[in-house]
């Protein structure tokens, strides 16, 4: 195990940790005293000494009304005001377990050891916690960084293609957000049949999301950059009943957010970087099994119904993020009036055009 870098919070600095130890041999500094994990691992932590309660990786397990029984269980396995919650999973254990770190008994200390590669490259940082609330994706959270995170490399060689390729569509975002220099890097790195090498990649995106953590990390301006395709994606998550992942929901929405700035503004689609993400997006979707089957579930009712409930947008306005004509981010703001739900809905139809075909052609 190695540090990789230390990340300064309003609630202190906390290390990330590179390991490529197995999970149950992975110290994690102070003795937790109840793990939650992926059921998916009940097998490897078997022999783990301390109470675990295991979770099931689903998006009905973050429901909040899901969250009071398991609550209940934290008290009954003995978790008390000093308690320590190692959590061990994806994106959806680790809302879980940062949302119930911060509200459980005013809050008590957690250990993140993210293991799909969507956490490894993106949400493993930054602290936040996001549950759904009946229909409604990710409406309640909080932000509480953990006291450390531990990135074991090693979890990604069982992952299938489209946990796979939803961590690489959200590392490409991410350093493509972060500016040319760092997108440059990402789309030079080593690559096994469109794979990137996770061993690079987790470095790499982990860096470049650090910067917009330290310099917002509460949400408030740089840090909104990073909702790149998130607008789109979440409400392709919910319309599909979540049969696209989340990251591979946002790589579509990365492409439909592409669309809708190209066809306000034709110069983007001239852009060497632009082009370069679509390419990128497109290969890496391309891969992965079911997509088009998902992306023909979507309807424009469903679609949007999610998009305008999207915390992100205001009573007046749409507020994605969208590219301008230099090829870099920025965050629009779309009066809600049926010409633009046209605009949304032809960008959507055209990323998915997209993804389907080369997806097809393979």
């Amino acid at each position: 195990m190695h540090d990789l870098f230390e990340i300064a919070s309003a609630s202190g600095s906390h290390p990330v940790r590179i390991a490529a130890e197995p999970l149950a041999n992975l110290a994690v500094g102070p003795q937790p005293t109840l793990i939650l994990a992926d059921s998916f691992f009940r097998d490897q932590l078997r022999d783990v000494s301390c109470p675990i309660l295991f979770i099931e990786a689903v998006e009905e397990s973050k429901e909040l009304a899901a969250l009071s029984p398991l609550i209940e269980q934290c008290r009954e396995a003995g978790l008390a005001r000093n308690g320590h919650i190692l959590a061990v999973g994806g994106g959806v254990v680790q809302d879980i377990a940062c949302f119930i770190a911060t509200v459980y008994m005013r809050g008590v200390d957690w250990t993140f050891m993210p293991t799909t590669l969507l956490a490894m490259v993106d949400s493993c940082i930054g602290g936040k916690s996001s549950v759904n609330v009946g229909a409604f994706k990710n409406l309640v959270g909080s932000f509480y960084p953990p006291k450390a995170i531990i990135v074991p490399v090693t979890a990604v060689e069982t992952l299938p293609p489209e946990h796979f390729a939803a961590g690489q569509c959200e590392a490409a975002k991410i350093c493509f957000a972060h500016g040319n220099g760092v997108f440059g890097e990402y789309i030079a790195l080593p690559r096994s049949e469109g794979r990137c090498d996770p061993e690079h990649m987790v470095p790499l995106s982990l860096n470049a999301k650090k910067w917009f953590i330290e310099v917002d990390e509460f949400d408030q301006n740089e840090r909104l950059l990073l909702n790149f395709g998130h607008s789109f994606g979440h409400a392709l998550e919910s319309c599909t009943d979540y049969l696209l992942t989340h990251g591979v929901a946002v790589g579509i929405g990365c492409l439909a957010a592409v669309e809708m700035s190209a066809n306000e503004d034709a110069r983007i689609r001239d852009v060497a970087r632009v082009q370069a993400l679509v390419d990128d997006l497109t290969g890496i979707l391309s891969q992965v099994p079911g997509i088009p089957e998902a992306l023909g579930r979507v309807e424009r009712g469903d679609f949007f119904r999610f998009w305008q409930s999207d915390k992100k947008h205001n009573p007046q306005a749409y507020r994605p993020i969208l590219i301008n004509d230099q090829g870099y981010l920025y965050r629009a703001t779309l009066t809600r009036v049926p010409a633009v739900d046209d605009a949304i809905w032809l960008a959507f139809e055209q990323a998915r055009d997209r993804v389907v075909g080369q997806a097809l052609a393979r």
